[in-house]
């Protein structure tokens, strides 16, 4: 038996124990929140009044850039819909997909919770990815301002991250990377809120978030290692292994069962395979993916094409101002974003926008960039009311690029998932009770809806069943289908509502649409 066969083994065992451990682990999380909010009264007393407004306004510009400007829709298509259809398998035991592809927990819980009032909605979950990625200002703010020991250091990390045209991307759709970035910061947060008032709280805020974000997405389970290794190398005075033991290992425990789900459905199949339709084979986990994917990313920052680059050039000029007191927290920040950066490389090359787990390392880079402005305050204090605006205009106008160009309906970024939102929307609007749907991934159909659907397959083997069934339809769009010839040879197709879904995607895109269909 091999390693994965065996872990496989295990996980069959252990997957039902998912969504309750996530509901467990969320559950701690704001009870620690709240129990700070109440006790720690420096939370909020402690921060000047023109930076409480500062935030506000911070939070502001990221709420209107996510919440406002930006289109909601699907971003990586299929799988903001498999989010949504498991959790719709979290409300209903009963509810028994086609498709049950499942991702991290993390994520459809929380959308569970939010389909139980509101109901089953692509853009309750597309709204509530904004909510998120603007709320996620926040927690940034506390962790730079304790790491920088700087109210000013704590608004530029917001401020970059209000601003993040990438973040800003991912945020309006049905992905999980954004809202385990909200986690993750929030975890980094409560350690340094530990340093500082060594309070339990805080290192059960700290480790019980770091394990929701794993729960989220698995990368951050490195947050388990670099944890106790922060509170050894910033604070050795609080460190004790066994009390480190102590308060681990039911984070870590209720974050396993997620993980071991992610490393057989990752490593059972072999991606590149997978991607290419077999025309390209390759490790799902190697070093020359890490050389290939490492060259890819370090041209893109290079080429000044997109925002990491303003980052990346703000870390190292924070490495060289902030050395000479703040090393170790450099070092801290250094090794997180380089370890979430190599890991990600490591990763099959045909991974689809590699680029968003790059926001992980951002993250980092900019709680080390934030020196920058201490340091620039520090020097000149006569002059802070004109460096802080100005650094935060230079930075927002670098940034209006690269908004203008996201939320161009041309962009081909999101394309695809854009206009299937839009088409998934007027299907589900023009069906009746007694519409079926011939598709071959129902999955959108089944997360938004109780319309009755039928796998290509078995609508083929009742043919004479279905011929008298005047509410027949296929839909098309899937490149690749292999289902469309066998589906135009059984029955008659008359073209409702043709999906443009960019030619450049598949050379047969031209067969994609919504079609009435009746056997011949």
């Amino acid at each position: 038996m091999s390693p994965i066969e065996f872990m496989a083994m295990i996980e069959q065992h252990t997957q039902a124990a998912r969504a309750p451990f996530a509901a467990i682990t969320l559950s701690v999380v704001i009870y620690c929140i709240f129990a700070l909010w109440k006790n720690d009264k420096d939370i909020i007393s402690g921060i000047p009044r023109k930076y409480i407004y500062g935030l506000a306004l911070t939070f502001v510009v990221a709420f209107v850039i996510r919440v406002v400007i930006y289109p909601h829709h699907a971003g990586m298509m299929n799988d903001d819909f498999y989010n949504m259809q498991h959790a719709k398998m979290i409300l209903d035991p009963n509810f028994h997909p086609f498709n049950p592809f499942e991702k991290s927990i993390g994520w459809p819980f929380l959308l569970s919770i939010l389909f139980w009032p509101l109901g089953l909605n692509q853009y309750t979950a597309y709204f509530a990815n904004s909510i998120f990625g603007a709320l996620t200002v926040i927690p940034l703010f506390l962790l730079a301002k304790r790491t920088t020991d700087s109210n000013v250091g704590g608004i530029l990390a917001a401020f970059v991250f209000a601003v993040h045209p990438l973040h800003s991307m991912w945020s309006i759709c049905g992905e999980n990377n954004v809202v385990s970035i909200f986690f993750m910061v929030i975890a980094l947060a409560a350690l340094f809120g530990f340093f500082i008032h060594h309070t339990h709280e805080y290192i059960y805020l700290s480790l019980f978030s770091a394990s929701f974000a794993a729960q989220t997405r698995v990368e951050h389970f490195i947050l388990f290692l670099f944890i106790p290794i922060g509170i050894y190398f910033l604070c050795r005075a609080l460190f004790s292994f066994r009390r480190i033991v102590a308060v681990m290992w039911i984070p870590v425990a209720l974050a396993i069962p997620n993980l071991l789900h992610e490393i057989v459905l990752k490593m059972s199949t072999n991606w590149t395979l997978n991607d290419t339709k077999g025309a390209v084979t390759g490790a799902n986990v190697s070093l020359d993916n890490l050389v290939s994917n490492l060259g890819s990313e370090m041209m893109r920052i290079r080429s000044g094409d997109s925002f990491s680059s303003l980052i990346v050039l703000l870390a190292l000029v924070g490495i060289v101002v902030g050395w000479k007191y703040h090393k170790k927290i450099i070092v801290f920040f250094g090794a997180l974003g380089a370890t979430y950066f190599v890991m990600i490389s490591l990763l099959w090359k045909t991974l689809a926008c590699r680029e968003r787990f790059f926001l992980y390392t951002d993250v980092c880079l900019v709680l080390i960039g934030c020196f920058v402005l201490k340091y620039l305050v520090r020097k000149y204090k006569k002059h802070e009311k004109i460096i802080v605006p100005v650094l935060l205009l230079l930075i927002a106008a670098f940034s209006l690029h690269f908004h203008v160009r996201n939320i161009d309906p041309g962009y081909d970024y999101f394309y695809y998932g854009r206009k299937m939102t839009d088409a998934f929307q007027q299907i589900i609007a023009k069906s009746s009770e007694n519409t079926i749907i011939v598709v071959g991934d129902p999955a959108p159909i089944q997360a938004l809806s109780d319309i009755m659907v039928m796998l290509p397959d078995v609508a083929l083997d009742n043919i004479e069943k279905l011929g008298d069934h005047e509410d027949l339809y296929y839909l098309c769009y899937i490149p690749g289908d292999p289902s469309y010839e066998r589906i135009r040879q059984a029955f008659q197709m008359q073209i409702i509502m043709p999906l443009k879904l960019g030619v450049e995607l598949t050379p047969d895109s031209s067969r994609f649409g919504y079609y009435k269909i009746i056997p011949r």
